[in-house]
């Protein structure tokens, strides 16, 4: 499973740019509410290391709500 998550990098000119978070890869379809939160572990983690680039919208906000709660909205 992967997540794409958009941004403005206001150090590179305001390039935007587009990170992929990547769930592991088990080779099947199984599981995908684990394969969710294994992306959005790692989303949460990179908006959190870098919270310069990120302003709080509505759609950050839903991610960390699924994150805190540890839910798979599928």
């Amino acid at each position: 499973m992967t997540i794409h998550l958009s941004y403005v990098n206001p150090d590179e000119f305001n390039s935007i740019y587009i990170r992929h978070f990547k769930s592991y890869d088990d080779s099947t379809a199984s599981r995908p509410g684990d394969k969710f939160g294994d992306a959005l572990r790692g989303l949460i983690s990179f908006v959190d290391t870098n919270p310069l680039h990120f302003e709080s919208t509505l759609g950050l906000s839903c991610f960390r709500a699924l994150h805190t709660s540890d839910h798979y909205p599928g």
